[in-house]
């Protein structure tokens, strides 16, 4: 009785704050009643590895994006456990042989701090709109899981990639409802703006565009305080202090591999094509039509919201102007410091387009830049239309309509996962006694992208070699390969080999459809599939021909 009188005295208008999370937390419950953590394990293991060899007294070595605040995350995460081990030799064999538990705790992480994000965001919209303040907090905050295909995703997959909604968005927010006071803001507070907006960006490349778009808005906002452009100046000075330590300071983390580091950013900055590949140069406007072609045929959505945000703005700054509508100096810098960063973002990543999930930046810039188009319109006479339920109603629609498919991926995922691995020890069960030897005796391969744990630990250390005798003793007689069906110029920590399957004396290559050449170079040398008896997925393993 006492909680349903609780519930009935509930203030309503603190119920959006309780609705906004559902998405999130619907999610985040499906794929902790169906777990999958080996379907994708790039970049996750990567950065698991690494996060944990710093228990080992190793620096950290996978620096692609750099991703250093991933690898401080990790090993934070990591360290929570670790009172429950008596040495580092223990507490290392444990997270080694049971990685699940890690990413158990990061895909909670990225939830909480998701659902966090939503709730700001929900804050800052029923605090600033004037009309329907409820419905557009909700839907607004909802908009980056109902416009990309890799949203929902990102709420359990540990990658930097994953940290857009989570840290990208939740920055953003943090700076409106900093200035939206439209006071001078101290010096120490831009400086931790700065700061936020510097460790961010050494998380991912375009995450640079963060501490872009703080620089232009507080310079903008500055001036239309009435400040002199020296003063102005100052303000956006100390942001970029700020941003400069949160670099700095991220960088000393991985200080022996910014050599490597530079070399690799230079070579994907002057290459045309993915990852330091295709021909040289630093841009082409060839890849503009490329791009748009890429992203109206997989993010349509996404792109006609941006493309309409852009166009209202642009409007809504003509008819401002014309008829001398005063504008706060909060919103008028901060829908220009967005608009800008969003079509840096877009020529940025007309570089790397393939790459989907670098377009979920745009995703969570764009709900925001999308919140300060509403509240301009609030100022004109179309502040209160029908066309704002309908928007409201589209955003609400995209995110609800989304969710159960994306749900249904996930739960696929874990079975494809758990079959898989029921599918190998069958296999390898089979295969042990066609042979007469002991199961631990097999030879076994896999091919980038087979989601069993293994492969996943295997891969992972190919690139960073830090766990190589402990890995073996958990997954022996077996190895990864890269077989990627894409053209890619590794970052290797050290000049080292890959591993190649001519050189494996192997029994057993696992392929799980990836899309590479190697069945037809298994056939070609006389390999051949497992009997269909084996097990439901005979088409995944090839064995040699002399196995009858």
């Amino acid at each position: 009785m006492r909680f349903l009188q609780t519930f009935t005295t509930f203030p309503k208008k603190h119920l959006g704050y309780v609705l906004v999370i559902l998405p999130i937390l619907a999610y985040y419950l499906n794929w902790a009643a169906n777990p999958s953590y080996w379907f994708q394990s790039d970049p996750g293991t990567w950065y698991f590895l690494d996060s944990l060899s710093a228990f080992k007294g190793q620096s950290y070595t996978y620096v692609d994006h750099p991703g250093t605040p991933l690898h401080l995350i990790g090993s934070f995460l990591l360290a929570l456990t670790y009172p429950f081990f008596n040495t580092s030799t223990e507490f290392i064999a444990f997270h080694l042989r049971r990685p699940e538990i890690f990413f158990f705790m990061a895909h909670t992480f990225l939830a909480v701090m998701n659902g966090i994000t939503a709730i700001v965001f929900y804050h800052a919209v029923s605090t600033t709109l004037k009309h329907a303040r409820m419905l557009a907090g909700i839907a607004l905050s909802w908009a980056y899981f109902g416009f990309h295909i890799y949203s929902y995703h990102s709420i359990a997959f540990w990658s930097q990639n994953s940290l857009n909604f989570a840290f990208g968005t939740l920055w953003l927010l943090w700076l409106f409802l900093e200035i939206r006071k439209d006071r001078t803001l101290s010096k120490s507070k831009v400086f931790l703006l700065g700061l936020a907006a510097g460790i961010l960006t050494v998380a991912q490349f375009y995450f640079a565009t963060w501490l872009i778009s703080g620089i232009v808005t507080l310079w903008i906002f500055a001036l239309r305080l009435g400040k002199s452009r020296l003063e102005a100046g100052k303000d956006a000075l100390w942001f970029t202090f700020g941003g400069a330590w949160g670099i700095i300071s991220m960088l000393i983390p991985i200080y022996k591999e910014i050599p490597r580091f530079v070399n690799w950013f230079s070579r994907n900055l002057t290459h045309q094509g993915l990852y330091g590949t295709g021909e040289k140069g630093i841009y082409s406007l060839e890849l503009i039509p490329i791009s748009l072609h890429y992203w109206w045929t997989t993010i349509p959505l996404l792109l006609i919201l941006l493309v309409g945000v852009w166009i209202v703005i642009l409007a809504l700054g003509f008819i401002i102007r014309k008829n001398a509508i005063k504008i706060s100096p909060s919103l008028f810098a901060m829908t220009v410091g967005l608009f800008l960063q969003t079509a840096i973002l877009m020529a940025g990543l007309s570089k790397m387009v393939t790459r989907l999930r670098h377009s979920l930046s745009i995703a969570a810039v764009a709900p925001v830049l999308l919140f300060l188009a509403l509240a301009l319109l609030e100022k004109t006479k179309w502040g209160k239309t029908w066309g704002h339920y309908a928007l409201y109603a589209t955003l609400l629609l995209a995110a609800v309509w989304t969710l159960p498919e994306k749900m249904q991926i996930q739960q696929k995922s874990s079975l494809v996962e758990y079959q898989a691995a029921v599918a190998r020890s069958q296999t390898i069960d089979n295969l042990a006694k066609l042979k007469k030897v002991d199961e631990s005796a097999i030879v076994v391969v896999y091919s980038s992208g087979t989601p069993m744990k293994c492969a996943g630990l295997l891969m992972a250390d190919n690139w960073l070699q830090k766990f190589g005798a402990e890995i073996a003793k958990i997954c022996p007689n077996q190895y990864a390969i890269y077989d990627f069906n894409i053209n890619i110029e590794f970052n290797y920590s050290t000049p080292h080999e890959v591993t190649v399957l001519k050189d494996i004396p192997w029994d057993l290559v696992v392929w799980p459809g990836n899309g590479s050449r190697v069945p037809q170079y298994l056939l070609a040398t006389g390999a051949k599939n497992i009997p269909n008896s084996w097990n439901n997925r005979s088409k995944w393993f090839f064995m040699r021909a002399e196995y009858p």
